[in-house]
């Protein structure tokens, strides 16, 4: 659900704007995806592990 609400916000944006954004939010879910986490959901293809189904296509995809 945190994910749906920073994606949200961040698709009301128009996609051809070149401005830059300051996402705030007090979910650490969120803060360690994009700080921590991503590079290894990118690696894994959105799986939780190599060998996991693809648990995250939609949410961080998005984020990215």
């Amino acid at each position: 659900m945190e994910l749906t609400a920073a994606i949200s916000g961040l698709e009301a944006i128009k996609a051809t704007s070149r401005q830059r954004v300051h996402l705030v939010s007090d979910s650490q879910y969120v803060i360690q995806g994009l700080t921590q986490w991503i590079e290894n959901w990118i690696a894994n293809q959105w799986r939780r592990g190599r060998k996991a189904g693809a648990v995250f296509a939609r949410p961080q995809g998005a984020l990215v």
